[in-house]
């Protein structure tokens, strides 16, 4: 074996570039830091002398071309990086006055177009819209963003455009009068059935708005105008129309205006417009609206056209109040008309129940249930179901005879002979139509009333017993027939019984008959103990 194959590796022969490299890395000492200075030029740089006047011609050709409608020969990029080259070097004043000179010039131009004395109306309309609408463009096109947001003192670009336009056209005296009257022209023109160019008039009532000067120039014009339009159409329908068609007109018109405000007048009309529409259509003629037709209304149960009476009367002050006393006064008339009459007894009841009816509809269906007029018609039959003495008591006491009877029938006929039954002929005379009037109420073709529909008839009649001021005279009618079912031995039913008695002490309080208790009592003891069931077997009605 060579001397060279057993040697052994020798690692101190290696260079320094290892482990013993990184060792020394970590011993280098740390060298202070250089800061990075920035001078200042030794000049300011300055832009070139005719810098100033060459950039606004420049923007100058390019304000042209936009009021011209003409294409412009230099990109908004430079026209932009230009703008702004001028107010970082201070020169945003004199840009401002310039454009603003410029502006004016071409504005005040304009205004010779709008001068002509033969032009026709609606086309001198089209011509100022279509004018408005080309400065609007030109001015959103010319923009400052710097100058303007940093100099509070001064208008935007946009309100100088407005300032200008309102000076030289709109301000004009006899332009501002053309464009008015050309607006009130179109709006009468609709009012009368005309189709109009809703568009054309939104643009040049937003015109007015945008430069201040609507309330002023055209709103006040314009409510004068509808106040002596509705005020000659309201004198003039309420003598041609009936009070239904001018209900349904005033409605009509009403909602009209709502659509004039939805489309092209200022919201801040709609409260006036709307209140000069209800004074001259419907305030200024409540009377005669009242006098005219409501009793027609009420005489046919005209139930939509009394529905909308209520809703067109609440627009109005005072306009609820005066129905509801017409109202009032229509009951007490034709109600009074069934009780005085001697020829009408017969069919007293029927009359007075059919009339209630009809009322209580109106007052839930068309007033909405309205407390007052709920309040006043309880008065108004309280008032003329009084105006003949006891006649009423005495035939609701009849009345309730007879459904009393008829009760009975219903409770013991499935055990008797149908064959059995007689009405006595003067209970026939007596009572002949109430009669009749109850088995048309209580019948439908051969059917018979039930108990429940009884006393559901009961309870209509109970509502008349309560307008009775003379409950006394009701009371000892009553008590008589009582005895004498009593005694007679007609009252099969001590239910039923029970139940009258029970709604007279409702209705009179404490001093219901203590005597016909004691008597129904003392009946219906005599009646379990004594009565034999065989003679249930005939039940004769008579009096």
């Amino acid at each position: 074996m060579t001397e060279n194959s057993t040697r052994r590796p020798n690692f101190s022969n290696i260079p320094q570039n290892g482990l013993n490299r990184n060792l020394n890395l970590l011993n280098i000492k740390p060298t202070t830091a250089k800061k990075l200075v920035i001078k200042n030029f030794k000049s300011e740089p300055r832009l070139p002398d005719d810098y100033r006047e060459q950039t606004w011609e420049k923007l100058k050709s390019a304000v042209l071309a936009i009021q011209q409608s003409k294409p412009n020969q230099y990109s908004l990029e430079e026209l932009y990086q230009a703008v702004e080259n001028m107010c970082n070097h201070k020169m945003a004043p004199t840009l401002y006055t310039r454009l603003y000179n410029l502006t004016e010039n071409h504005v005040s131009h304009n205004i010779e177009q709008f001068l002509a004395e033969s032009m026709d109306r609606f086309l001198f309309l089209k011509k100022m819209n279509d004018t408005w609408l080309a400065h609007c463009n030109q001015m959103i096109m010319i923009r400052n963003r710097t100058y303007v947001l940093q100099n509070p003192n001064i208008s935007s670009i946009w309100d100088m455009g407005l300032e200008l336009f309102s000076k030289y056209i709109l301000l004009n005296t006899l332009v501002q009068t053309r464009v008015v009257e050309g607006l009130l022209m179109l709006i009468e023109k609709e009012r009368q059935g005309d189709k109009v160019d809703r568009t054309l008039l939104k643009s040049l009532l937003r015109m007015l708005t945008d430069l201040q000067i609507y309330d002023k120039a055209f709103e006040q014009k314009f409510l004068q105008s509808t106040e002596r339009l509705y005020a000659a159409e309201g004198q003039r329908l309420m003598q041609e129309l009936e009070v239904p068609n001018y209900l349904a007109h005033v409605d009509k018109r009403i909602n009209e205006e709502n659509e004039r405000i939805l489309h092209y007048l200022d919201s801040g009309t709609k409260y006036q417009l709307i209140h000069t529409v209800e004074k001259q259509l419907l305030s200024e003629h409540v009377n005669n609206i009242l006098q005219k037709g409501l009793d027609q209304l009420l005489n046919e149960n005209r139930i939509s056209d009394l529905t909308l009476l209520c809703q067109l009367l609440s627009r109005v002050k005072n306009g609820l109040v005066e129905l509801c006393n017409a109202f009032n006064a229509y009951i007490k008339k034709r109600g009074r008309t069934i009780v005085i009459d001697p020829e009408k007894d017969k069919t007293m009841v029927q009359e007075l129940l059919d009339f209630k009816d009809c009322m209580d509809n109106i007052v839930a269906t068309c007033f909405n249930k309205n407390e007052k007029f709920g309040n006043s018609l309880k008065e108004a039959f309280e008032h003329f179901i009084n105006q003949r003495t006891n006649k009423p008591a005495e035939l609701i006491v009849i009345l309730f005879s007879i459904i009393k009877r008829f009760k009975i029938l219903l409770k013991w006929k499935r055990f008797l002979n149908p064959a059995h039954f007689k009405i006595s002929s003067k209970l026939e005379k007596i009572c002949g139509v109430i009669r009749k009037f109850v088995d048309s109420k209580l019948r439908a073709g051969n059917k018979e009333a039930t108990e429940e529909e009884l006393e559901r008839l009961l309870d209509k009649i109970m509502v008349l017993f309560r307008f009775i001021h003379g409950k006394d005279v009701f009371e000892a009618f009553y008590k008589k027939d009582l005895a004498k079912r009593l005694l007679v031995g007609k009252s099969a039913s001590v239910d039923a019984e029970k139940s009258m008695l029970s709604k007279l002490k409702q209705e009179c309080g404490g001093d219901s008959p203590p005597n016909s208790r004691e008597c129904l009592r003392t009946w219906n003891s005599a009646r379990t103990s004594m009565w034999p069931s065989s003679s249930i077997s005939t039940l004769i009605l008579a009096t």
